[in-house]
C-alpha cells in the first residue's frame, strides 16, 4: 500500500512539475511567473524521458535502443527520489522543489545521450504538444520569436484566465459520469470551448512576422492519436 500511495503521489508531482506547472502554482498560491527559467527546463525533462518509452517518437528521433535504455534508467533513477507527501500540501513544497531539481538535473544527462539533430526535433515536439501557453513559459521559444515583455504578459494572463474558468468547471463534473452522460458531456464542450478561445487569444499576440517564424521553428508536425486539441495550433496565425 506504501508503494502504491508514493507512486500516486509521484504522478501528481509530475503532473505538477511538468504537464501543468501553472495549475499547480495557482493551487498553491505561488507566483506563475516565479523561477521561470527553472520551470522551462523541468517541463521539457517529460519530453527526454517520453522520448524512450513512446515508439513514435523513437521512431521519429532514431533513438537507438542503447539510447532509450540509457534514458529510461536515469528517469527510474529521478522518480526513486519522489515526495513521500501530497505534493499539493503546502509541507510539501520543499520535497517538490527538490524532486524537480532532481529532474532537471537527469533530463540534462539524458540530453547527453542525444545528438544535436535529435535534441533539436525533441523540443519541437514538446512546443508541439504544449499547445500555445509554451509561449508565456519557454524562454527558449520567446527568443526565437522575439517577444517582448508585454507580450510574455499577455500570454501568461491568458493562461491563466484560462485555469481558473477550466477548475471551476471541472468542480462541477458528475461525481458518476456513467449516470449523467449529458451534463459530462455539456461540461466537456464548454471546456473544449474555453481551450479552443484561449489558443485563439494566444495567437492573436503574436504580430505576423512572429507567425511565420513560429510556422518555421515548429518543423514538421508530429502526429499523435487522439491530440485534436493542440493539433497544429502554431499554423493558426497563419491560416
Amino acid at each position: 500500500m506504501r508503494n502504491k500511495s508514493r507512486g500516486r503521489f509521484a504522478r501528481i508531482v509530475l503532473f505538477c512539475c511538468i504537464v501543468a506547472p501553472t495549475t499547480c502554482s495557482l493551487l498553491r498560491g505561488q507566483a506563475p511567473r516565479s523561477a521561470a527559467k527553472q520551470r522551462n527546463e523541468e517541463a521539457k525533462a517529460r519530453w527526454f524521458f517520453e522520448a524512450a518509452s513512446n515508439a513514435a517518437m523513437r521512431d521519429d528521433l532514431q533513438l537507438s535502443g542503447d539510447q532509450a535504455a540509457a534514458i529510461q534508467s536515469l528517469l527510474e533513477e529521478a522518480l526513486r527520489e519522489s515526495p513521500r507527501c501530497d505534493p499539493l500540501e503546502p509541507e510539501c513544497e520543499e520535497q517538490v522543489a527538490q524532486f524537480q531539481r532532481g529532474l532537471a538535473a537527469a533530463a540534462m544527462k539524458a540530453k547527453a545521450h542525444l545528438n544535436a539533430k535529435q535534441a533539436k526535433r525533441l523540443h519541437q515536439i514538446y512546443w508541439q504538444a504544449a499547445g500555445p501557453f509554451v509561449l508565456a513559459h519557454d524562454l527558449e521559444l520567446q527568443k526565437a520569436v522575439d517577444a517582448t515583455e508585454s507580450q510574455v504578459e499577455q500570454w501568461t494572463a491568458i493562461e491563466q484566465d484560462f485555469e481558473r474558468a477550466a477548475m471551476e468547471l471541472q468542480s462541477r463534473l458528475p461525481a458518476n459520469p456513467a449516470e449523467s452522460q449529458s451534463e459530462l458531456q455539456e461540461i466537456l464542450g464548454k471546456l473544449e470551448s474555453l481551450r479552443t478561445q484561449a489558443f485563439d487569444n494566444a495567437i492573436k499576440v503574436l504580430s505576423g512576422e512572429q507567425a511565420d517564424q513560429l510556422v518555421v521553428l515548429m518543423g514538421e508536425e508530429f502526429k499523435t492519436p487522439g491530440r485534436s486539441a493542440t493539433a497544429k495550433w502554431w499554423v493558426r496565425g497563419v491560416e
